[in-house]
């Protein structure tokens, strides 16, 4: 979101000293790129949801064993057994 108002302000100043079509187009250049940018960044904000080692289901906080110096864990009571 900072791109695309850190753009516009810079067209807001770009186009106060005069429009030519050299202006226009460095202009529809950034403004195009700024969008582009706001956009990727609104779509790899996903957090990725940590899941069990060996079924692949979702985690429950209350399931865990430690392993090598950390907590490792699982979706059931079932799955410590089997890792």
């Amino acid at each position: 979101m900072y791109v695309l108002f850190k753009n516009i302000v810079f067209l807001l100043h770009f186009f106060g000293k005069g429009l030519t079509m050299k202006k226009l187009i460095v202009a529809a250049t950034l403004l195009a790129c700024g969008l582009f940018a706001t956009s990727a960044q609104s779509q790899g904000e996903k957090k990725a949801e940590p899941k069990c080692p060996v079924s692949g289901k979702k985690i429950d906080k209350e399931q865990s064993v430690d392993f090598n110096g950390g907590k490792v864990y699982f979706c059931c009571g079932n799955c410590p057994k089997a890792f």
